[in-house]
């Protein structure tokens, strides 16, 4: 998920940090890109969102990532179970 005040500035965030996890061979979520444009509008000064629809994207978003984590963990764990056996 990335913020800015341009749509641009968060897009080109998220490529590099892309190239990276994929450089990495790290597991990522490619679906579930998040670019919250306007930032200075959706945000306060202490970081709190004020925009009821963000909101509720980012809350989806969190959702996306803590099932994807669960999978992640119980893949990791069928693997672990595997090679002891």
């Amino acid at each position: 998920m990335s913020t800015s005040i341009s749509l641009h500035c968060g897009v080109c965030a998220q490529y590099d940090l892309l190239r990276a996890i994929v450089f990495l061979g790290m597991h990522g979520l490619n679906k579930a890109e998040a670019m919250i444009a306007a930032a200075h509008e959706r945000f306060d000064a202490e970081g709190r969102r004020t925009d009821a629809s963000t909101r509720e994207f980012i809350a989806r978003l969190v959702t996306v990532l803590g099932d994807s984590t669960q999978q992640l963990q119980a893949g990791k764990n069928d693997e672990h179970r595997n090679t002891d056996t």
